[in-house]
């Protein structure tokens, strides 16, 4: 059978950095399996959105699976609700997505407090579950789950009211444009309050229920064991949650069998990625590395999985070079790319047949200097046969060829039709 395999490098793009001679990430590291694959098969640098939206995940995920962000993303909570099977019947439900950030004195320490241990994470998440009442505020409840270092969803039900995710963000570090949140560079470190960005009822009440959530929360968390452990270990608090990326229901799609009459499997991390392959009728298959595992153990595991699955187009979003770029540490980033070549492209190349097909590209960059996402454009590479140009070697201004991709939505109609 032939096949195409898509491989998605979480935010492995880059700008060149002075201490890696001026080279990116990608391009300082030796990733020789990667780069026979651009000297075998033909590159691009594609704009994964457009030239003012910094993807996330899901959006820059979205749009490689050729679903246009622009069209059909309505945020990142809502799928993340979605995908973790957060709303309820008969309640009106909006769903946002939270940081667990570090908070003194009217200030952020950090926006995200990186590092946590899943049972850190695991134990204050239910701890704000079990001791923070909404119920005074119209019997409002509420549902957060928390995963990877820092991050979590929280989904407000209301039976005796209208909620609205048409409200601000209090999270400084970014602005409202839409569905999307665009980046505010030399933000002030000092939460903001949610206001109504309209003047409905069900705004009004949904930023003041997110005001008194964010209030009780930071009591529930600022003297909590975990925090006084860490405090005394010299780590921050993880003391104050920032939320953003709200709406009310992710908009439905096309079929991806439907469009391109291929079957779809998903290997992802997120809720949601799993909400993605719901909505476009794929499968889905969850594959987050465990907190102690090696490298070498998860993706042997992985490379299996993903060769026993029947789907004609099997899609997986890979982790390890984004958090080193929101960190700024060069060095670490480089070391995760070179993971990825050696325990996971190398050994999953041996099996792969004359008339199958290899992509590998990344869903965003997060560039070392900024720490954060960004819109800048970033490689991809087809090997497969009869797709050849002239590249040598992978990586942002090596992979300048002759792939006819201009934008991550056209992968999937250049490989399928």
């Amino acid at each position: 059978m032939n096949k195409k395999y898509i491989f998605v490098y979480d935010g492995a793009g880059d700008r060149p950095i002075s201490s890696l001679g001026n080279l990116t990430p990608i391009q300082y590291a030796q990733m020789p399996t990667l780069d026979d694959l651009a000297y075998e098969g033909a590159q691009a640098l594609i704009t994964v959105i457009d030239d003012v939206i910094a993807p996330e995940s899901d959006s820059g995920c979205m749009a490689l699976l050729s679903y246009d962000p622009l069209k059909y993303y309505t945020g990142r909570g809502p799928l993340e609700a979605y995908g973790a099977g957060m709303y309820k019947e008969d309640y009106s439900c909006v769903a946002f997505r939270v940081n667990f950030a570090s908070y003194q004195n009217g200030k952020l320490e950090r926006r995200t407090a990186r590092g946590l241990s899943d049972f850190e994470l695991r134990t204050l998440t239910e701890d704000i579950n079990q001791l923070l009442k909404l119920d005074d505020y119209h019997g409002t409840t509420f549902k957060l789950i928390s995963y990877r270092n820092h991050r979590g969803i929280v989904c407000f039900y209301n039976k005796e009211i209208e909620l609205s995710g048409d409200v601000s963000y209090t999270d400084p570090g970014f602005k409202r444009n839409g569905y999307f949140g665009l980046n505010i560079s030399n933000y002030t470190p000092i939460p903001q309050e949610c206001i109504p960005l309209d003047e409905t009822d069900a705004a009004m009440h949904t930023a003041k229920i997110i005001n008194i959530f964010v209030e009780r929360a930071h009591i529930v968390l600022q003297n909590h064991c975990i925090n006084l452990v860490r405090e005394s270990k010299g780590q921050l608090r993880a003391n104050y949650l920032l939320v953003r990326d709200g709406g009310d229901f992710p908009e439905q799609m096309p079929s991806f069998t439907g469009l391109y009459k291929k079957r779809l499997t998903i290997f992802g991390q997120l809720s949601a990625e799993k909400a993605i392959a719901q909505l476009i009728g794929a499968d889905f298959v969850f594959s987050r590395q465990k907190e102690a595992e090696s490298d070498a153990c998860y993706f042997s595991k992985l490379i299996g999985q993903i060769l026993s699955v029947q789907s004609e187009v099997i899609f997986a979003h890979l982790k390890g070079p984004d958090e080193p770029g929101h960190d700024n540490k060069p060095l670490e980033k480089v070391k995760a790319l070179e993971s990825l070549d050696k325990n996971f492209l190398c050994p999953f190349m041996r099996h792969v047949d004359k008339s199958d097909t290899v992509v590998v590209t990344c869903d965003h960059a997060t560039p070392c200097e900024l720490k954060l996402h960004s819109n800048d454009k970033v490689p991809i590479v087809v090997y497969g046969a009869g797709i050849k140009d002239n590249t040598e070697r992978f990586g942002e201004e090596w992979s300048n060829g002759d792939l006819p991709i201009a934008f991550a939505k056209e992968l999937m109609p250049f490989l399928l039709l």
